[in-house]
This record gives structure tokens, C-alpha cells and sequence, in this order.
């Protein structure tokens, strides 16, 4: 998985995505270097939403901006 990419990206899969299962999510060692995986166990399919239902969807948006704030 694009191991020749050089740019800082940040992959997110939900290990209980019910359309990519996890058993075909990417491991550390196949990816480029600046690659940051990160593939919480819960998330599915719907924005990672948070708490009871109908649940929140500040996790994404936060995610994303530590993401791009620091890297991690």
C-alpha cells in the first residue's frame, strides 16, 4: 500500500467496518513511512460516532485536527 509515498498521511479504517473487513486493513510493515495507521475497533461504517444513541460525531473532526496539528 503505497509504499513509495513520501507524504505525512493519516489512514483510518474502523476495525469493525462491516464493508472492508479487518483481516484486509493494512499492517504498519506494508506501508510507507510517513503512513500513520490508525484503526480504532469501533467506528463501522457511519463517521465514528461516539456514546449511546444516537451518539456523537466530534471523534472524527478531532481526529483529524491532531492529525494535521501534530502528525500523530
Amino acid at each position: 500500500m503505497a509504499a513509495q509515498d513520501r507524504r505525512a498521511t493519516l489512514v483510518l479504517n474502523a476495525r469493525n467496518d462491516p464493508f472492508i473487513p479487518a483481516a484486509s486493513l493494512p499492517k504498519p510493515d506494508e506501508c510507507a513511512p510517513g503512513i500513520l495507521l490508525h484503526q480504532p475497533s469501533d467506528g463501522g461504517h457511519a463517521g465514528f460516532p461516539t456514546g449511546s444513541f444516537p451518539g456523537h460525531l466530534n471523534w472524527l473532526p478531532q481526529r483529524l485536527g491532531r492529525f494535521f496539528e501534530t502528525g500523530l
